[in-house]
């Protein structure tokens, strides 16, 4: 009997063994998903200093073919090139014979220098309408200066390494309704993220710089969060952004500069944080074109209404509530 039993029990660890050896963990599943999806898109790859309209039209049909018609750019190698309007890669997309496609452009087997996606890369004299998806490297801090222009674009994911916006880094976007700024981010360039067709946007705390009209002309804009140590609205900030309604100001705020609201010809109110008008400045034509209605402002204030109205440069038209 302790003969049979001692058997019984080699049996069942060599059973159990087997079972551990066949288990297969999340972490590994997602690791071969990966190596499988790199593996399938290095076939098709670019070198990114190669490109040229008639590569990339022969590399995009080809990942189609195999693709059930989908078309997706795929691009390896050191990114070395300047670009400008007429040399871009939107404007060698122009030149080749596949206009009415939706298309996929991947930089992610790319290595940028200085983590940099390059001023103008996507910016064509002509504008390109058939870019939706733009892949970036998750390693990328820095996004130059007229770098994504693609009015049809829907879907770009920024990565959490992101530091700076360039000045109109990811313009005229209409199409892009979904935009998720990083934790990492701390400076929005001048028009950065202008025109873009987003409702809301979120931008962090850690953002400690924001330029002239980043916002602005985002005509589907109805809520936007400003980050709580802002010094200064900007200039413009979001001018002519015509859906947004209110707008509340974070305590940190000392100043709000010309032209800040510039004909939102929706907005109706603004609320302070702080309750001392006496502690920011404000410009000219701050709400200038906007049917402003109300200021709220914190119960604890003790200044009139009218040194709030003063302290705006708004008319006895406009309402002071303290909430």
């Amino acid at each position: 009997m302790k003969k049979i039993t001692i058997l019984l029990m080699v049996i069942l660890s060599a059973a159990l063994l087997s079972c551990r050896n066949k288990i297969t963990f999340a972490e590994d599943i997602d690791t071969a998903a990966d190596d499988n999806l790199y593996k399938d898109d290095i076939k098709y790859a670019l070198e990114i200093d190669k490109a040229n309209a008639q590569n990339m039209e022969e590399a995009l049909r080809r990942y189609a073919d195999n693709h059930n018609g989908k078309y997706k750019l795929i691009f390896t190698g050191t990114s070395t090139k300047e670009y400008t309007i007429w040399t871009s890669i939107t404007q060698m997309l122009e030149n080749t014979s596949l206009k009415d496609i939706e298309m996929e452009i991947s930089f992610k087997y790319v290595n940028f220098p200085n983590n940099k996606i390059p001023d103008y890369i996507l910016v064509a004299n002509a504008i390109n309408k058939t870019v939706v998806k733009v892949t970036l490297p998750d390693t990328i801090t820095d996004i130059g200066e007229y770098a994504i222009y693609c009015p049809a674009l829907r879907d770009i994911q920024l990565p959490s390494s992101l530091v700076t916006i360039g000045n109109r880094g990811l313009i005229g976007c209409a199409n892009l309704k979904n935009l998720k700024l990083p934790n990492s981010l701390k400076s929005i360039g001048q028009n950065a993220i202008k025109g873009c067709g987003f409702s809301s946007i979120e931008i962090p705390d850690s953002v400690t710089y924001i330029g002239k009209a980043a916002f602005g002309d985002c005509e589907s804009l109805t809520y936007i969060k400003l980050p709580s140590g802002l010094k200064e609205i900007p200039e413009s900030i979001i001018e002519s952004s015509g859906s947004l309604t209110t707008i509340t100001i974070p305590a940190s705020v000392t100043r709000i500069n010309n032209s800040a609201f510039y004909y939102c010809i929706k907005f109706e109110s603004i609320k302070f944080v702080i309750d001392d008008p006496n502690k920011i400045t404000v410009g000219n034509s701050v709400f200038s074109g906007c049917p402003l209605k109300t200021i709220y402002v914190p119960k604890s204030s003790t200044a009139s209404d009218n040194d709030w109205r003063n302290a705006l440069h708004v008319g006895l038209e406009v309402s002071v509530v303290k909430y």
